[in-house]
């Protein structure tokens, strides 16, 4: 950590005052988090739940994408954020994605969580 610390003051050293400084370190630890964010906005974009997968544990992988995405300053609306959670379900999920595209219905993670469980069972009850 020292040497963070000294590498940081030689990077500032010839700054004139302490807003130079700020808005240095600003810069440089806000492209970190952009960085970031951008990340973990891809992988979320890029998820998608793999066949034979509990919808339990790939909702809270999105989730966890999600809330990476969001700390990292990333603002993306609720609507927006069910359609590509439904985009990303399995093609054995298809006509529950087809009833939500037709139906439109209003979700809320949890509740999108709920019904997409509650289509698993009946599809693993039912064997499609």
């Amino acid at each position: 950590m020292a040497t963070i610390s000294d590498v940081l003051q030689q990077q500032h050293e010839g700054m004139e005052s302490a807003a130079d400084i700020m808005m240095s370190l600003e810069e440089m630890f806000a492209m970190k988090s952009r960085t970031t964010k951008r990340e973990a906005v891809t992988a979320f974009m890029n998820l998608r739940m793999k066949p034979g997968q509990a919808v339990k544990d790939h909702m809270m992988k999105v989730i966890a994408h999600l809330n990476i995405a969001e700390l990292h300053g990333a603002e993306i609306d609720g609507e927006t954020k069910i359609d590509m959670v439904v985009n990303s379900l399995s093609d054995s999920f298809d006509q529950f994605k087809l009833d939500y595209t037709l139906n439109k219905k209003e979700y809320t993670l949890q509740g999108l969580m709920q019904d997409v469980q509650s289509a698993e069972r009946s599809r693993d009850s039912y064997g499609w």
